[in-house]
């Protein structure tokens, strides 16, 4: 229920009408992390789960992705076209690049 409070706060809801709909957003990130930037302040971090935009929301701990391979709208018959995957970046990483290689050298290397 608290992760849905997040979701469904301000107009993220919004963002998820629009990777479902046809001709939608290719992509949505989900960033469990820091929200209010207490880290940076010295406070007990406060995390949350949020749909972040990459350009303004800098990835500190864990990023849920799901990309479409498709335009279609996203329906049962169609959720196939989706995939999911997650970075970790957060404490005992030393950042995405590090989250980026983990993913890599775990799931896509033993594919090829």
């Amino acid at each position: 229920a608290t992760v849905e409070d997040h979701i469904c706060d301000g107009d993220q809801i919004d963002e998820f009408d629009l990777f479902l709909a046809q001709d939608g957003t290719r992509h949505l990130l989900f960033f469990y992390q820091d929200a209010m930037g207490n880290h940076r302040r010295g406070k007990e971090p406060t995390k949350k789960v949020f749909i972040a935009t990459p350009h303004t929301d800098p990835l500190l701990d864990k990023c849920v992705y799901c990309f479409r391979t498709s335009a279609k709208a996203v329906t049962p018959a169609t959720v196939s076209d989706i995939c999911f995957g997650l970075v970790n970046a957060g404490p005992g990483k030393s950042g995405v690049l590090e989250g980026l290689q983990t993913l890599m050298n775990r799931l896509l290397a033993p594919t090829l």
